[in-house]
């Protein structure tokens, strides 16, 4: 479960891929990490939560944690207090140099990801497509390893989650 989260964390913050001065909409945005486990086992985590901060140099999308949900309230206790630690790792935050996105646009770039107190420059997928006003729909798309992040492998009744995690978001941002 918190391999998911810190998925969907990547992939809200891979989607930031708008250039020039960009602030959120308020529709809402969907964050949503995937995680598999043995037999097809598979674990998806939402949320709605994400922020963009613009410094003119870079971007950087922060999807806080503690209201991701996987809408197994005992499995969301876990990831949070145990995995994800969100008391003391509140969020995750993607940060990408404006220069490396195509806006309105779409492409590949890396950005420095920060998870569980740990940071990896990966690389992600993004579309960015903006209307006549300056108002973009953002999409993205991230594959991360829990390893890399010092987060434990969840465990639960004697199934293992697979460390890798992939994160899709969507977010309205307006430049």
């Amino acid at each position: 479960m918190k391999q998911r989260i810190l998925v969907v964390t990547v992939v809200v913050t891979a989607l930031a891929g708008v250039a020039h001065a960009v602030s959120r909409t308020d529709q809402p945005a969907n964050v949503v990490f995937h995680g598999v486990g043995p037999a097809g086992f598979k674990i998806e985590g939402k949320t709605s939560a994400l922020d963009v901060k613009d410094d003119d140099k870079t971007l950087t999308i922060i999807v806080p944690l503690k209201d991701l949900t996987t809408s197994i309230a005992l499995r969301d206790k876990h990831m949070r207090e145990k995995y994800l630690e969100v008391e003391k790792f509140p969020d995750t935050r993607l940060v990408v140099d404006k220069g490396a996105l195509k806006i309105p646009g779409e492409g590949e770039a890396k950005g420095t990801l920060t998870l569980h107190g740990k940071s990896k420059e990966l690389p992600f997928k993004y579309k960015a497509a903006c209307n006549p006003a300056g108002v973009c729909d953002v999409t993205g798309n991230m594959a991360l390893n829990m390893n890399d992040f010092g987060i434990v492998i969840p465990v639960y009744l004697g199934v293992t989650m697979k460390p890798d995690v992939t994160v899709d978001t969507a977010f309205q941002a307006k430049k």
